[in-house]
């Protein structure tokens, strides 16, 4: 990997010799004002090119000189916005400089259009590109854990891969079945990643893979994040659940520059289980029969008295103990005149797996962007494609799933050095069949953007977009004889699936703008016409009978599926901007959407929105009574957005063929009965927050109430099975509610020459709660309860252990205490929820000279699952033949009577064994505790050479970095990880990476 890195920089190198060996020293000079043309001494001129830096003088004037005949300047100074122009020919410049509230002034990212932070009347938040680079991450979603309050990101494992759940201001529907996932837009372009058919992907692989691996963390510039009605409402239906805007990285004018980037990682398991020794099992067992009064017999506890007792398998550290590695490696050539730009970027990605063999995860993708204007500024065109294409082979199953195998199972390879699947007559599962089980699946990913855009007038511009998402899927697991026990006369089995989605869009948009006096006028009016279509297919292949045909369907018996479906979407809309003298913005949205997933009367329906921004610290009496404030922002919104997130057809009578015949005839069975009158789910929404900036705005302050109803809710009614369904989708009078508190504060703590410290932390309050639903006792949700979260507790409520019996009991209603409870009677549904109680992310920033240091902490205040809720989630209960972790040693015995675990049991038929059945059959929150925890997400440290050392090497820019996450995590949970919160699946990885990065 050394030798790697020092040929490519020492390429580099040459290369920008050779490209430089010819200068001739060019003279620029100008001058620099501000915007009522007064000078501005001091101001900082540099060349990009080379460290070449100058100041104005007291006239605000300077001149210098540079080795290129073209490049870029860039005019900086304490208070102002900084301006980039290129130079060549031009040599003399006249620098108007506009006065800068820092941040306030940023560009915002919004529906269609840009604004400022200043200006925005929406709520809406920015990942930087920077941010996401100095994390290890190959999904970008995993880039946003803990930077965006209001935003939960949640892992679903440690495998390459592996998924990543987001969800924005809460669930907003009952029915599990419609997605409350975001609108994710990429440079302009619905995502598939929105598309419920796509969970085709992946479904044979151990982890749940998803369609964001097949996105290139690398290519993003930035990522939007927009929030309350003002910002969404104006994408209709799709954008009821938030929207998450994605751009990636386009070409700057200025010289070519070439930018290379390469890292090298390591990942290792963090928190996990540790299991019983094989005494502590054996211990186990036998007090486990003593405490049922059963004795103990070959065919009962073969484990005990046929195998060895005295034998250990560690099987975390057979399954989990590798170190995998990973290798990533970008190359970008960038750059263009005032007219045309471009960029063009490839990148390699390889992540390896923990567990034994050659698994994992690999990556190639290519970018290419390329801009152009005419000289008049009236007509630009843009082209842009990125091109990913993944190779994921893992094995069948999550490895995890088999730690809790009998820690003295037989020797693993029979004397041939073959899988050995029995011993004394009886056999076991062997974890290491599972290695040999694999999984392959590939993924191409095609998104491109042709944008094009003409100005009649400097108040009249025409904008439209064409975009383009292909996305192919091919998997294929596998399942050999080799790898089963052969005393069943196994034959082997595959399962083969090809997925497509296409999606093309079409939006033109009108954009009038118009300053009257004080008042500043814009309207966008556009239209959007979207049309999707879904293929998948598979065939699952039994009774292979040689292993070297397993990847041919025609050499053993098949049972084909197939699926297709199209989704037709058009609107229009319209966004009016009102501005008067930047203190007063009023922001009108509509929409008007038209879905085919509803019946013919019932496909359109209405959307808008209205948001506020009052900049009260523009006030004469407020700037001179409050003089300490340097940004004061009052602003609100309410809209109407929907949801038609039900999947395609379901308003039609639905039927599947039989896989059997009758004389030789396969027919048809219903499957879905029809109900064209279901129409859209209403989500209302409101906000209100102040925003305010103190000490010239090193210290700012943002505080967000917002309070979302999701309404009309497409729910499904179930129905007798005579009817030829299980149920049908209607519109039930049930509302949910979402609701809470976002803080954000950022400071900048210290910036005094070289050295520069910046700290940020958000916080949110959320709560969800069902405010509405007419006859729910009568319904099939009538688990849940009104004024209650979605996720509440249902189930027993757990007393205790009782110290006699060592039996678990429950709390009634009435508070008295039984130990055998009857579901209809005794179930509880106000036990507490999964919801977080709160969340939110601390970072910091420090630089000195050349030095940089990030790191984020990530925390969580939550009830979840336990690992006594592990334990006894499934028949794998303490006492049983599966192991269990040391957890369980603290149980109930006569002579620890205080215990919070009930006594080992070994049999179904025993008093002990019911009573726990209970709680796995019917739910209680005696396995719910708390799962809160403070992580350190992320940490990266960089040194970069200065400009004077990387000038005499013909570089203009190399950096030293080092990039953790995952490191450690401070929490009471015990025995796993609280975010995924299982003992038997991976949980996330502690990565970190070094490398290099260099621009000539």
């Amino acid at each position: 990997m050394k030798k790697t890195i020092k040929i490519v920089v020492m390429a580099l190198l040459c290369l920008n010799f050779w490209a430089n060996a010819q200068t001739v020293p060019i003279k620029l000079s100008g001058i620099v004002r501000d915007k009522a043309g007064k000078p501005i001494p001091g101001a900082t001129i540099k060349a990009s090119e080379q460290e070449r830096i100058t100041f104005t003088d007291k006239d605000g004037k300077f001149s210098f000189t540079v080795d290129r005949s073209d490049g870029m300047l860039r005019i900086s100074s304490i208070g102002y916005r900084t301006v980039d122009t290129p130079y060549g020919p031009k040599l003399t410049f006249e620098i108007i400089l506009n006065e800068s509230a820092g941040s306030l002034d940023d560009v915002m990212v919004i529906a269609y259009g840009t604004t400022t932070k200043r200006l925005n009347t929406g709520s809406t938040a920015k990942i930087s590109s920077e941010e996401i680079s100095s994390q290890p991450v190959s999904n970008p979603l995993e880039a946003l854990y803990g930077r965006v309050p209001g935003l939960v990101v949640t892992s679903t494992g440690g495998l390459p891969g592996a998924a990543v759940k987001v969800q924005l201001r809460g669930r907003t529907s009952i029915n599990s079945a419609i997605s409350n996932d975001p609108l994710f837009i990429i440079d302009g372009i619905p995502f598939a990643a929105n598309n419920s058919d796509l969970s085709v992907i992946g479904r044979n692989a151990a982890g749940s893979v998803n369609p964001f691996n097949s996105i290139n963390p690398e290519d993003i510039e930035r990522i939007d994040i927009l929030k309350d009605a003002d910002a969404t409402s104006i994408y209709g239906s799709r954008g009821s659940n938030g929207v998450i805007l994605i751009q990636t990285k386009k070409g700057k004018a200025g010289r070519t520059k070439v930018d290379a980037n390469i890292n090298y990682g390591w990942s290792s398991i963090t928190r996990s289980s540790d299991w019983m020794n094989t005494k502590d099992y054996v211990s186990m067992r036998k007090e486990a029969f003593r405490n049922d009064n059963v004795a103990m017999t070959n065919a009962n506890a073969y484990d005990i008295l046929v195998w060895d007792t005295t034998r250990y398998t560690d099987l975390k550290k057979l399954l989990l103990n590798k170190t995998s590695h990973s290798t990533n490696a970008n190359l970008s050539v960038s750059g263009g005149s005032a007219e045309t730009q471009f960029l063009i970027s490839g990148t390699y990605n390889r992540q390896g797996a923990i567990i034994p063999g050659n698994f994992g995860n690999n990556r190639g993708s290519a970018l290419f962007n390329i801009g152009h204007s005419s000289k008049d500024k009236k007509f630009d065109i843009t082209l842009s494609g990125n091109f990913v294409a993944t190779k994921n082979n893992l094995t069948s199953s999550d490895l995890s799933g088999y730690l809790n195998l009998p820690p003295n199972l037989p020797s693993l390879y029979d004397e041939n050095g073959r899988l050995n699947w029995s011993f004394g007559g009886y056999s076991f599962n062997n974890p290491l069949a599972y290695l040999q089980r694999t999984y392959q699946g590939t993924t191409k990913n095609l998104i491109s953007n042709l944008q094009a855009g003409y100005k009649f007038t400097n108040d009249l511009k025409f904008r439209t977009s064409l975009g383009y998402n292909l996305l192919l899927s091919s998997e294929e697991s596998k399942v050999p004889i080799s790898s089963l026990d052969p005393s069943t006369n196994p034959t082997g089995s595959s399962a083969f699936s090809d997925a497509s989605y296409s999606s093309v869009i079409i939006e033109p948009q009108l954009d009038y703008s118009r300053s009257l006096g004080d008042f500043k006028l814009n309207v966008l009016v556009g239209g959007s016409y979207q049309v999707n279509g879904n293929k998948a297919s598979s065939i699952i292949a039994t009774g292979y009978t040689n292993d070297l045909l397993l990847g041919s369907p025609s050499a053993a018996s098949t049972t084909v599926s197939s699926s297709a479906a199209d989704y037709k979407y058009a609107a229009v809309f319209s966004r009016i901007n009102l501005n008067f003298k930047d203190t007063y913005i009023l922001n009108l949205t509509g929409r008007r959407d038209g879905s085919s997933r509803f019946g013919p009367n019932r496909r359109f329906s209405n959307f808008g929105a209205l948001g506020a921004a009052y900049v009260f610290s523009a006030a004469p009496l407020v700037a001179r009574t409050l003089s300490f404030l340097s940004f004061g922002k009052l602003r609100a919104s309410y809209g109407l957005t929907g949801n038609d997130k039900i999947g395609d057809y379901a308003y039609l009578n639905t039927y599947s063929p039989r896989t059997t015949s009758f004389q030789g005839v396969y027919g048809l069975y219903p499957t879905g009965l029809p109900n064209a009158d279901y129409v859209w789910e209403l989500n209302k929404k409101l906000e209100i927050a102040i925003e305010l900036g103190f000490l010239k705005n090193r210290l700012s302050f943002n505080l967000s109430y917002y309070n979302n109803r999701s309404g009309n809710q497409l729910l499904s009614f179930a129905l007798p099975a005579q009817t030829g369904g299980t149920s049908i989708i209607v519109n039930f009078p049930a509302n949910v509610e979402n609701s809470g508190l976002e803080f954000e504060i950022g400071s900048t703590n210290f910036s005094n020459g070289k050295f520069k410290w910046t700290s940020s932390v958000n916080l949110t309050i959320p709560k969800n709660r069902l405010v509405g639903f007419e006859n729910l006792s009568a319904s099939s949700y009538n688990y849940l309860l009104i004024g209650q979260p979605l996720s509440i507790i249902y189930g027993f409520d757990f007393a205790g252990i009782n110290a006699s019996s060592g039996l678990p009991e429950f709390r009634k209603a009435d508070g008295s205490v039984i130990s055998s409870p009857v579901f209809s009677a005794d179930k509880n549904a106000n036990l507490g929820n999964l919801d977080p109680d709160f969340y939110g992310g601390l970072s910091n920033e420090i630089s000195y000279g050349g030095i940089s240091l990030s790191f984020l902490f990530e925390f969580k205040k939550q009830l979840g699952n336990t690992v006594i809720g592990n334990m006894y989630s499934n028949a794998t209960y303490p006492g049983t033949m599966f192991n269990q972790p040391l957890a369980a040693l603290d149980r109930w015995t006569p002579d620890n009577i205080g215990s919070g675990l009930p006594k080992y049991t070994a049999t179904a038929g025993s008093a002990a064994y019911s009573a726990i059945n209970n709680i796995r059959l019917y739910g209680s929150n005696f396995k719910v505790g708390d799962a809160s925890y403070l992580r350190l997400k992320n940490i990266s440290l960089a040194y970069e050479l200065p400009k004077k050392l990387t000038g005499k090497m013909g570089l203009e820019r190399l950096r030293f970095y080092a990039n953790a996450q995952n490191l450690f995590v401070l929490t009471g949970y015990k025995y796993a990880d609280p975010e995924t919160q299982t003992l038997l699946r991976t949980g996330p990885l502690k990565n970190i990476s070094i490398g290099i990065q260099t621009t000539l």
